[in-house]
Order: structure tokens, then sequence, then C-alpha cells
């Protein structure tokens, strides 16, 4: 009886407990009752359309996390899954464009704070189109 009117969701089922220890205190029990617990049960009706709710929920959120699962992939930024236990791949959606796919490493982590120079030397002396150095005249 709690899965079927809560439809699973804890924030429904703490919220009729509550209401259900609230009325048992109120008749002075000694505990809650399956009694207390049929006369704060949520309506049938109610848990249908909730369930309908969750549902339609549940089905948008996958179809986005697919689709941007298959803008990855073309993009390169997803290897496709070669086991075949992704929906991803099974989908009615037109094929992406064959993309290489390239395995990129994440960014190093700048550990400089903004506009400070890499500790590296700038070469000295030198024109900026050789690479051979510049004798300084003496003054």
């Amino acid at each position: 009886m709690l899965y079927e009117r809560s439809i699973g969701c804890v924030g429904i089922i703490k919220d009729w407990l509550t209401l259900a220890y609230r009325t048992s205190l109120k008749a002075a029990a000694e505990s809650v009752s399956i009694d207390h617990l049929e006369r704060t049960a949520p309506p049938a009706d109610k848990a249908w359309r909730q369930l309908e709710e969750a549902s339609l929920g549940e089905r948008r959120l996958s179809a986005r996390t697919e689709a941007r699962t298959r803008l990855r992939i073309a993009l390169g930024l997803e290897e496709p899954p070669t086991n075949g236990a992704s929906g991803v791949s099974q989908l009615s959606e037109p094929t992406t464009p064959a993309v290489p796919v390239q395995r990129r490493r994440p960014p190093a982590r700048n550990r400089r704070r903004p506009g400070e120079r890499r500790p590296v030397r700038d070469p000295a002396y030198t024109s900026g189109t050789g690479s051979q150095p510049l004798t300084e005249s003496p003054v």
C-alpha cells in the first residue's frame, strides 16, 4: 500500500507518514497503525496523475540525454559505444557524419595568475627573422 500510493517517491511517502503520525498523536495512540495509514493515504487518482507526470518527465529527460550523447559523438568528444549496450546507437535518428574520433587531453591546470608570464626565457639578442644572435655595439 505504501508503494502503491507513493509511487515510490520518498517525498510523497514522507509527507504521508508525517500526516499519519500526527493523526495517531491526536488519537492518543501508542503507535501508527494500518488504520492511520489508510485514513491518511493519498487518493488513488492523485497517485495515478503523479505517476503519469513522473513518466513524462523521465521520457523527456531520457530524450535530452540521448540527444546530447549523439551530439558529443558527432563532434568527436565521446567515442561511440562498442558493445551495443547503449540505446543511443539504436535510435531512429539520422546517422551522424563520419567524424574521426580524437582523444583530447584535459587542459593542464594553470597555476599562474591571469597575466603572469610563463617561466621560460625569451631568446635574447635575436632578430625577428633569423636565429643568429645580434651583437651589441659598444656605447
